[in-house]
């Protein structure tokens, strides 16, 4: 039953495929996780399927927390995770980050709550996702008036019906780069307004 009730949990978040890899992960080495010294046998297999593991005994944690309002479970799941370094020797890209099912709407309501030019800076980051020296640069660099088609260095912005503004970037430094952002039209009026 409760197997049954981790599918459709895990159906209503992800795509099919992920859904069923996550299900058979979790359904094959869970009792190796949960068991005496799950290191020992997880540390034979690849890194990839290692993570794969993780990820599916991650994700019932956070089911069983979302059914039963219970931590314990993913507690456990983070405890056993350290304990025995299961993350050893992952890519960054393939390790298991341990943090509580709602971290990323907390920080972002944090971020939206925060007052003055700071919090509006902050929220400007967010919503462009640009990096300190592009959010710098599109405060300085002038704007092309001669349209969005032509090849010059400034920036080329277009505002459109929904309240959200494109800008055309093209800054490079190194490997870095910021090519374009979509922002809400009211955070770009602001971010350029002059300061008086």
């Amino acid at each position: 039953m409760i197997l049954k009730d981790f599918l459709n949990f895990l159906k209503s978040k992800y795509h099919k495929n992920t859904t069923k890899c996550y299900l058979s992960y979790f359904e094959r080495y869970a009792h190796i996780f949960f068991g005496l010294n799950p290191d020992v046998e997880l540390f034979k297999l690849n890194p990839h399927k290692r993570s794969w593991i993780l990820q599916s005994v991650k994700r019932f944690g956070d089911f069983y927390f979302r059914k039963y309002n219970n931590r314990e479970v993913i507690q456990l799941i983070k405890e056993i995770i350290e304990r025995y370094d299961l993350n050893k020797n992952l890519d960054m890209k393939d390790k298991i980050y341990l943090v509580s099912p709602n971290f990323i709407e907390e920080k972002v309501k944090k971020i939206f709550e925060m007052p003055g030019e700071i919090g509006f800076i902050a929220r400007f980051g967010l919503l462009s996702i640009l990096r300190e020296q592009e959010i710098i640069y599109i405060k300085e660099k002038e704007i092309c008036n001669n349209g969005y088609g032509c090849d010059c260095d400034s920036l080329h912005k277009v505002v459109c019906k929904n309240e959200l503004t494109i800008i055309a970037i093209g800054w490079t430094r190194g490997n870095k780069k910021a090519l374009a952002t979509i922002i809400p039209t009211g955070y770009w009026e602001k971010f350029r307004a002059p300061k008086i």
